[in-house]
């Protein structure tokens, strides 16, 4: 019989597989077992440890790659630079949406954890030596970032990408008071 290559490949089958099963609401993120979702991926048990450590190491793995999309996405826009960090962050969430939802439900220390150091490494740009008042100011818009951003995704992206960046810049900008 001839070889049939399939059109996705290992870790995508075994990213959909755990969204599948975390989705499903059969049973906690904290039970679902390797096995399991080997066998919702069609994979053997080497193709997964070939590429994962844990079945949390493949919400950390996939978060990278929509890390990197919006790295990118940052890189190819232009103007001002805090603007477009902030639409790369919601346009990428908008885009992943189902994966960081899924990840938020079955893992919220993780994916928070995960998206703040993300985003306080965004605000270092490399640099070193920050006092730590400036480390716990990034920190705290890190997570109110995080917050926004996974409240916009629970509503359904309920606003446009253009609409709920404009809004946050303005609200971190110091702008939007409440009546």
């Amino acid at each position: 019989m001839p070889y049939k290559k399939r059109d996705k490949s290992v870790k995508e089958r075994i990213y959909d597989a755990l969204i599948r099963l975390v989705s499903s609401d059969e049973e906690p993120y904290d039970q679902i077992t390797i096995q399991e979702i080997v066998d919702e991926a069609g994979v053997c048990r080497n193709s997964f440890y070939r590429n994962f450590t844990s079945k949390d190491d493949i919400f950390t793995d996939k978060f990278r790659e929509v890390a990197t999309q919006s790295g990118k996405l940052l890189a190819s826009l232009q103007g001002d630079f805090m603007t477009n960090i902030a639409y790369s962050f919601f346009e990428t969430a908008r885009v992943n949406r189902v994966f960081l939802l899924c990840f938020y439900k079955a893992a919220p220390k993780q994916y928070f954890d995960v998206f703040t150091d993300a985003i306080i490494r965004s605000n270092y740009a490399g640099r070193t030596n920050i006092p730590p008042i400036k480390h716990y100011n990034y920190a705290a818009k890190a997570w109110i970032t995080v917050g926004i951003l996974t409240e916009w995704m629970k509503r359904g992206c309920d606003m446009s990408v253009e609409d709920i960046n404009d809004a946050f810049i303005r609200w971190c900008s110091g702008l939007i008071t409440e009546n």
